[in-house]
Parts: C-alpha cells; sequence; structure tokens
C-alpha cells in the first residue's frame, strides 16, 4: 500500500484516486472511514514485514496522514476514526519504530521527551485522557518525531515520495471543501475567519494545511522537482490552494507557506558547497502566481480581504475600535501575555496540560484554547516548558547554521520555518507541526535539477 502510494510512476491512478475520494467523502463519511481503515492495515502490515525499508515506509505512512488526517474532522467520522485519530496513529508507529529498533540514541527528540514526562503528573484528573491528547501529545510527538529523522538521510527522491504522499490528502480536502461550500457569489464575507468556505469546519486548520500545499507545490516548482507530469499539474494545485485558502479568511496557513517559501529561497549559503541561485525569473514568477492569487481573491470578496489581512475588525471599520496588536493577532497577543503572567505564577512546572484552560479564563474572562504553542508551554510545564521552548526556537537555528550542504540546508529551513510560524497561531491543533519540526531535523542528500553543487575556490 504505502509502496504504491509513494511510487512516483502511480501518481495518475492514486491523484484519481484521491479526487473521486473527496467527491465520495461528501456524499458519505464512510468512503473515507473504509479507506482509513485498509490503509492502517495494510500500511502496518507492509511496516512489520519489511525490516529493510522499515524506517522509510514508516515515514511514508506518517507524511501521508499529516495530510489526510484533518478531512476525517471535517467528514465528522468520530467515534469510527477519532477526533485527534493523526495523533493516535504517530504514537503507534513511532511506538512500533522504537521497539523493533530495540535502543534509543541520545538526540535532540529524546531531549524533548524527556523534558515533557514531568507534566503528565500535572494534567487535571477530570478529563485526563482529553487534556492528555489534546494538550500534551503535541509537543511530545515533536520530539518522537525529531528522533525518527535527526539521524535519517532523506534522498531526493524519497523527499518526492514525502511531498507527494501529503499532497495527496491536501487534494482531498481541497475537493471536500469546495463541493461542501456555497457558491462564492452567496457567500457575505466580512473580517473574520470564513467557516462557510471550508465546509463549515475551522478555516485556521484548514488553511494550515492549504499553507502546507503551498509550502510543498511552492518548492517543487522552484526546484522543478517532477512530482506530476507536466509540471503544470503541480502549478494547477499551487494556485488553487493559495486561492482557497485566501478564501478561508484565515492568515495564518498561507502566510506561513509564503513565508517559508521566502526563507527558503533567500536562506544564505555559508559553505564552501556552493549551490547554483535558483533561477530569479522562477522565483518572481511564483511570486507573481501568489500576489495574483491575492487580488483576484480580493476582487472575489469585494475589496474585504485587504482590509482583513491589515488587522480591521467590524469595530475599526465603523471607527469605534483602533486597529492594534490585539486586532491585527484576532486577541492571540491577549491569550499570550495572559500565558506569560500564568507562568510567572507557577514557573517550576506551570499549571498542567489542559489546566490551562480554567487559568486563561481567570486571566481574560474566557475559556479558550491556547494558540501558541511556546507561551502554552511555558503555562502549563513551567521551566521544563521554558526549556522546551528553547529548543523548540533556537535549534532549528542551531541546525541550520552547521549545515553545509546547500539542498539540506534550505529545506530544513523552511521546514523548520512553517512549523515554528504554525505554532504561533494554531499551536498544535494538527500533526503538521510535529511532522515538519521533525521532519527539519533529518539531513537531505541529492541532486535537484537546478540545484547542482560545485566546489569553490579557496581564496588565497
Amino acid at each position: 500500500m504505502i509502496r504504491s502510494l509513494s511510487n512516483i510512476a502511480n501518481w495518475k491512478f492514486w491523484l484519481s484516486f484521491h479526487i473521486l475520494l473527496g467527491l465520495l467523502t461528501y456524499v458519505t463519511k464512510w468512503a473515507l472511514v473504509g479507506w482509513l481503515y485498509l490503509f492502517i492495515l495494510l500500511s502496518l502490515w507492509e511496516i512489520l514485514r519489511n525490516r529493510k525499508s522499515f524506517i522509510v515506509l514508516v515515514g511514508f505512512s506518517l507524511a501521508y496522514i499529516t495530510g489526510i488526517e484533518l478531512l476525517c474532522r471535517i467528514a465528522k467520522t468520530s467515534p469510527y476514526i477519532p477526533y485527534e485519530f493523526g495523533k493516535y496513529y504517530f504514537v503507534l508507529i513511532v511506538g512500533i519504530f522504537i521497539l523493533v529498533k530495540g535502543e534509543l540514541k541520545m538526540n535532540i527528540g529524546i531531549i524533548i521527551m524527556i523534558l515533557c514526562l514531568p507534566a503528565l503528573f500535572f494534567i487535571p484528573e477530570e478529563g485526563y485522557r482529553t487534556y492528555l491528547v489534546n494538550s500534551f501529545s503535541g509537543i511530545f510527538l515533536t520530539g518522537m518525531l525529531a528522533y525518527i529523522f535527526s539521524s535519517r538521510k532523506i534522498y531526493i527522491h524519497e523527499l518526492k515520495s514525502l511531498f507527494v504522499l501529503m499532497l495527496y490528502g491536501i487534494i482531498v480536502i481541497t475537493i471536500s471543501i469546495i463541493v461542501g461550500s456555497p457558491d462564492i457569489d452567496q457567500i457575505e464575507f466580512d473580517l473574520v475567519a470564513n467557516s462557510q468556505t471550508t465546509a463549515n469546519f475551522g478555516s485556521n486548520q484548514v488553511s494550515t494545511l492549504l499553507g502546507l500545499g503551498i509550502l510543498i507545490t511552492g518548492i517543487s516548482l522552484l526546484l522543478k522537482l517532477r512530482l506530476f507530469n507536466p509540471r503544470l499539474i503541480t502549478l494547477s494545485f499551487f494556485i488553487l490552494f493559495a486561492i482557497r485558502g485566501l478564501l478561508t479568511f484565515s492568515r495564518g496557513g498561507i502566510l506561513g507557506g509564503a513565508i517559508s517559501l521566502m526563507v527558503f529561497y533567500f536562506m544564505p549559503n555559508v559553505s564552501k558547497l556552493k549551490p547554483q541561485k535558483i533561477n530569479i525569473f522562477l522565483f518572481l514568477f511564483i511570486v507573481t502566481v501568489l500576489v495574483g492569487s491575492f487580488f483576484y481573491v480580493n476582487s472575489l470578496t469585494n475589496n474585504v480581504l485587504v482590509d482583513r489581512y491589515k488587522g480591521e475588525t467590524p469595530g475599526t471599520k465603523l471607527g469605534y475600535r483602533e486597529v492594534t496588536l490585539e486586532t491585527i493577532t484576532s486577541r492571540r497577543s491577549s491569550l499570550i501575555f495572559a500565558e506569560w503572567g500564568i507562568f510567572l505564577e507557577n514557573p517550576i512546572f506551570g499549571v498542567g496540560p489542559g489546566a490551562g484552560y480554567a487559568a486563561r479564563e481567570e486571566k481574560i474572562g474566557m475559556r479558550i484554547a491556547s494558540h501558541t504553542e511556546v507561551t502554552r508551554l511555558l503555562a502549563e510545564h513551567g521551566l521544563f516548558g521554558l526549556v522546551i521552548a528553547l529548543i523548540f526556537l533556537l535549534y532549528p537555528v542551531y541546525k541550520v547554521s552547521k549545515t553545509e550542504y546547500g539542498f539540506d540546508r534550505l529545506l530544513s529551513a523552511a521546514f523548520f520555518s512553517f512549523a515554528v510560524f504554525t505554532s504561533m497561531h494554531a499551536a498544535m491543533r494538527t500533526t503538521v507541526t510535529p511532522f515538519l519540526w521533525g521532519l527539519g531535523c533529518a539531513t537531505f542528500i541529492g541532486q535537484a535539477p537546478l540545484f547542482k553543487m560545485k566546489k569553490t575556490q579557496n581564496r588565497q
């Protein structure tokens, strides 16, 4: 199953299959339920019986679930497929990996997992399982994924397979929200995130996956990686993800994809191995397509999109409220300050994963989930969370700065950027942040068509 899905030569069949799956899921959730049960069973069988390709198949299966897990929430498959299915699957597969490998070698992933453990004793007893999955598991999974990928070399052909596997899921989600949403001219756009364009599901999470789609297809176009043949298909999906992502009016996912592409292109090279520069005209073409998509969607929304990205709200437009950090961040800034205050009051162990709901309610008068993983770590994990947060933010800088190989350097920087940016607006609602942060820890080997390496002459 995983081998067939990850084989680029089979893209026509699997792309058609996933487009059909997206249409069928709109009709009945059982199409998705049946497919994922089949995928899980066949994938486990394939992973366990192929020891030589064990780590490759593990990575491929995690990539596929990263892309498609959100569709389960959109299609309301719970309890047949749990709401947090992706996190359960990650724990299962990584647990199998650790058991089969039979040893734990100390690396950055193990350090993160160890630092998470004290918080297990401070999760509120009432609702323990819910808080364990919703509030604790995200950062713990980040450590698990970093453990897997830190010692892993990923070659160019494997990277292409990882991209395609994630794209299949994102394509299914895109098809599902298109058929599940009303016509654009029937939607009244205002200055808040729009769930009408995401089949009445949380636009923030959908935007995150579409932003990931922008990043993957954008990198593929810049490096001329042939995921689908012709590359015009990849460009078409790039445009589709951009347009549908902008229509969500949830800014984080789109900004995350765009910023990470900028990081990918502009990341400076400090190595004696200098890569050829990616064609500037190709990069400008990608930027033009993104900007063009923005203004196209803005015209569809009667210029409301521009105001949304400027941080305007109904109150600021009517003149009784000013545009501030609070309006620009959609109240996330108040959550950040509240969680900082909670940390100062509980500096050693924090209030415990999940207990932040009640603590934030005391601070701001509203029971709301955290949207920023770094400050959530401080509030709920205390001093241990502070150390984890520093690792989460600073290890990417260390890893990228010590990387000499240009191809590896740019990819790690892009993946880390998207993971960290996503954690700043959507915490760890999905497995995107753990998977991308873990993937950034890998070493990427190989030459993309536009990334030939050449030795520079040492200056005398």
